[in-house]
């Protein structure tokens, strides 16, 4: 939480900052300590990191993560495309960093049958400035 200070002296503070963790794990700086991500990359972790847990996962947070494992397995078609793209608005109006969902975009990778590529713009909290990111969803 940053503090009124922070905020005054920078508006992205209320996104926030977290230890860095890449393919889930944690990143070590060159001085031996947690590596720290900060604002616009701290949120595009944690979107990645809600949309990669399965909801109720987390025993003492139930409502933390998505459906999108549900989703494992079915036909590659529009039907499933409208259907990932649903459960990411859903699952991201939860973050409470996240103003407003802008564009949800979802393509099928022809050398990659089990892949899916999540093209995401979000409005952050505090800021006029959307923030765009582009996310594999394994299925």
């Amino acid at each position: 939480m940053a503090t009124i200070e922070e905020y005054n002296e920078n508006p992205l503070e209320t996104l926030g900052k977290d230890i860095q963790m890449i393919d889930n794990d944690i990143i070590i700086s060159a001085n031996n300590d947690f590596s720290v991500i900060k604002f616009k990359n701290n949120l595009s972790q944690a979107i990645k990191n809600r949309l990669q847990t399965i909801l109720n996962e987390m025993e003492l947070h139930p409502e933390y993560g998505s459906k999108l494992s549900l989703l494992l397995g079915k036909p590659r078609d529009e039907i499933l495309k409208s259907e990932i793209a649903s459960e990411i608005r859903f699952t991201l109006m939860q973050e409470p960093r996240i103003q407003e969902i802008l564009n949800v975009n979802i393509e099928y990778l022809a050398d990659e049958k089990d892949t899916v590529k999540i093209k995401l713009e979000v409005l952050p909290i505090d800021t006029v400035v959307p923030m765009n990111m582009v996310y594999q969803l394994f299925l």
